[in-house]
């Protein structure tokens, strides 16, 4: 797991995020393969992140994230 804070260098605008690195399912792969995921960091405050952890990370149709949780702790929106 990563943050990562900064300003861009095109614009300066600020950025906040978080890197996950997990194995999951990927298409053309056997198997599982290793894969990165991208949170904002206001979305989900990094130190609420616990590692080691399992969680479930639900997608939408385009494949970006619209949930991330612990198994026992779905939040229902």
């Amino acid at each position: 797991m990563l943050l990562a804070s900064s300003a861009s260098k095109k614009t300066g605008n600020p950025y906040d995020f978080i890197q996950v690195h997990y194995l999951g399912h990927a298409p053309g792969v056997i198997g599982e393969a290793a894969l990165i995921l991208n949170l904002d960091s206001k979305d989900y405050p990094f130190e609420n992140i616990k590692i080691p952890n399992d969680y479930i990370a639900d997608f939408d149709g385009k494949g970006f994230v619209v949930d991330f949780y612990p198994p026992r702790f779905r939040q229902i929106q």
